[in-house]
């Protein structure tokens, strides 16, 4: 079986893989997902903090949360990479601190999200 991607989003997702054959492929076979994942996650950080608490009410009931947070580091990253900006460095710190935090099963993940959400 042949799988035939769009040449910009093999690209795109090669850089975002960091090397990882099996990263990229994943990446390219949902990358538009993936994408809206990210551009949702910039609307919310800019909203009020009303309305980011809500989407952590949403975003906890999703079973992959640690996949959602790996995805908006792997943006988050190449943006940086990018535009370097003192900003972007101190919200990547932040997502990987919560993807530390969330990654351990005796911290409450949606407090951690909530928490990361209200720093912006």
């Amino acid at each position: 079986m042949k799988n035939s991607f769009n040449e910009k989003i093999s690209e795109r997702a090669s850089i975002f893989a960091n090397g990882s054959i099996g990263r990229a492929l994943a990446l390219a076979q949902n990358f538009k997902a993936c994408e809206n994942e990210y551009e949702s996650f910039q609307k919310i950080i800019k909203a009020p903090w009303v309305d980011r608490i809500n989407f952590c009410k949403d975003f906890s009931a999703v079973g992959n949360m640690e996949q959602t947070i790996d995805n908006w580091i792997m943006f988050m990253r190449q943006e940086l990479i990018e535009k370097p900006e003192p900003r972007r460095s101190r919200a990547l710190d932040r997502l990987l601190k919560l993807r530390y935090i969330i990654s351990h099963p005796q911290y409450n993940a949606r407090l951690a999200v909530e928490n990361f959400l209200l720093l912006f």
